[in-house]
């Protein structure tokens, strides 16, 4: 799916800033649910920061104090998500159009976003038909405008949660520098956003992994319990492959037969694989392991139901993930799937 059109396939509505205080009135689809909550994207983990009931008008308000300014999600009683919203003080309305679609306004960073989302929604007819036929000029056609809508969007709200939503659509785009650069655009009472904080960490990651970096350590626990550093595999004459999977993954899986081929023939020529499993059941994992043979190191990289340290300077955002290391330490390649990391390996091992 193309990125810059992911907010308009989103269908989330969103909204913006004020004092401390804030009111949510509602009103949504009559008789979709009786109570609508509300929830911290930031903190998902955390109870409902909000509740209210919701009248056979379908109507509801909600008051409420932040400490700062946050998204959130409202929820229905079913869990089932109703529209994103930025959560800022002031006075936010939410309304239900005549196609049940979400509109929420009110607030600064919601009147900055209103423009982009008409447009974004002016277009989502044609995108969509343009996919279902197949016309991919037509999509890439589509998607650089929506592009250029939401960069422009951003450049000019650098001083509210719009702009920092519109960026974090867009900085997976950017080379690392460019991403830089317009992190430090955003300051003053938003600068310690957690959104912003999550893209500090990418683009940190983003140069630690670029092609000619040095790799970065990595020790954990493998399938006999016991601590495995990256670093005791690398050396001279040794290649690394660090294979981020794991057993609920269905591509990662479908990967399992290319990284038995390449380690069977290059294995005796100093190559093996690192592979770190982001699965919760270490039983499991374990189990699946050993009945899939495979034959290389293997580490579990999740630690309390939460992403080892190591996998997040890895930047590892989706699976399967990989990055080749040198004899020297330097990575040398990345996102090898398939048939390329065997001819990779074939052209680097002599």
């Amino acid at each position: 799916m193309k990125k810059s059109m992911s907010l308009l396939l989103a269908a989330t509505a969103l909204c913006g800033c004020g004092g401390n205080s804030y009111t949510l009135r509602g009103t949504i689809t009559p008789g979709r649910t009786d109570s609508v909550f509300l929830h911290s994207i930031e903190k998902r983990d955390e109870p409902r920061l909000a509740a209210a009931a919701v009248d056979q008008q379908g109507t509801f308000v909600i008051k409420g104090r932040i400490e700062k300014p946050e998204i959130v999600v409202l929820n229905d009683r079913y869990y089932e998500p109703i529209a994103t919203i930025f959560l800022e003080p002031g006075e936010i309305r939410l309304t239900t159009g005549p196609m049940g679609q979400i509109a929420v306004t009110g607030t600064p960073s919601n009147d900055a976003y209103t423009p982009v989302s008409d447009s974004l929604q002016m277009m989502q007819g044609q995108f969509l038909s343009a996919l279902e036929s197949g016309d991919m000029s037509r999509v890439d056609s589509l998607d650089r405008v929506a592009h250029d809508i939401i960069r422009r969007a951003m450049e000019h709200n650098t001083d509210n949660q719009a702009g920092i939503f519109f960026f974090s659509n867009l900085f997976p785009e950017m080379e690392p520098d460019e991403a830089r650069a317009t992190l430090e655009r955003f300051s003053g009472k938003h600068a310690d956003h957690f959104l912003l904080g999550r893209i500090r960490q990418a683009i940190d990651a983003m140069e630690n992994t670029r092609i000619g970096a040095p790799y970065m350590e990595i020790e954990l626990r493998d399938t006999a319990d016991e601590q495995l550093a990256l670093s005791s595999l690398i050396g001279p004459g040794k290649w690394v492959l660090i294979d981020f999977w794991a057993t609920w993954c269905g591509p990662c899986r479908g990967e399992i037969p290319h990284l038995k081929q390449a380690f069977e023939e290059f294995g005796p020529k100093g190559f093996t694989i690192y592979g770190v499993s982001l699965d919760n059941d270490r039983e499991g994992w374990k189990n699946f392991v050993a009945e899939q043979r495979m034959e290389w190191p293997n580490v579990i990289g999740i630690e309390n139901g939460q992403s080892a340290p190591a996998v997040e300077a890895y930047g590892i955002r989706s699976i399967p993930a990989n990055f080749l290391i040198s004899p020297e330490g330097k990575i040398v390649a990345s996102g090898l799937r398939g048939d390329d990391l065997r001819a990779k390996l074939a052209e680097l091992i002599r």
